[in-house]
């Protein structure tokens, strides 16, 4: 799974760059798209500073947990609309859809306002023969309280959704995010609060494993389960640990 992940991630960067590399002297109609809320936002989701910088090995597995579900932000650029971009269709029922295109690769980002939240789908044409297919959808409440993306697979499993990841904000600014396969046979799920303290857990085939826990001042713990539910192991560590 994670070498899979790594060539989708490649592939996004490496368009995301093309993309930005090609800027025409007109703009083809006025850009209107919302962009989500989440890209401002994501920053929240983070540990106490003492974790991040530790060699200590469960608060570094669980800072990894944490920047594993964070990699989302390597999707952001794909709904950055180019100055250049073509306006397809006007607000209407459909949404709007603009059209840009690079190297032999053209993208498409459909936007729609439904009800409370606002609608993203990105279509891509890598050029390749495989024609026009979904690659991302993601929806967020207008407020920026909730929200989710699928990424949808490539080759073998085109217009298939391969993981989501969703994320909830409280009132108060905590975050809840996970990341998840289509038959959840991994879950990670990651929780930051205001003061920095949270929890990572994983889960595999609906069933938790790990779950680390920390406070604002880095200390925290560490618990793993066996396949009935049982714990069978557990550690903490101070600060001083750290």
């Amino acid at each position: 799974m994670n070498l899979m992940k790594k060539w989708y991630l490649f592939v996004a960067i490496a368009i995301a760059l093309s993309f930005n590399g090609c800027k025409k002297d007109d703009t083809q109609g006025e850009i209107t798209a919302t962009k989500l809320k989440l890209i401002e936002k994501l920053d929240k989701l983070d540990v106490p500073a003492k974790m991040k910088n530790s060699t200590y090995e469960y608060a570094k597995t669980a800072v990894d947990y944490v920047d594993g579900v964070k990699d989302i932000a390597n999707y952001f650029s794909y709904f950055d609309i180019p100055e250049d971009a073509q306006r397809e269709g006007l607000k209407s029922t459909q949404g709007d859809v603009y059209y840009w295109t690079y190297g032999g690769v053209s993208e498409w980002e459909t936007y729609t306002e439904e009800g409370t939240k606002y609608v993203w789908k990105i279509e891509i044409d890598f050029g390749d023969g495989k024609g026009r297919h979904v690659y991302l959808r993601s929806e967020e409440e207008k407020d920026g309280s909730h929200g989710l993306m699928e990424v949808y697979g490539y080759e073998n499993d085109i217009d298939k959704v391969l993981w989501t990841y969703e994320w909830n904000f409280d009132s108060k600014g905590n975050i809840i995010m996970t990341w998840k396969d289509t038959a959840e046979t991994f879950k990670y799920e990651v929780n930051s609060n205001v003061d920095l303290s949270g929890y990572a857990k994983w889960f595999a085939n609906g069933i938790l494993f790990y779950h680390f826990q920390w406070n604002s001042d880095g200390s925290g713990s560490y618990h793993m389960y066996g396949d009935d539910g049982s714990e069978f192991m557990s550690e903490s560590w101070t600060v001083a640990d750290l």
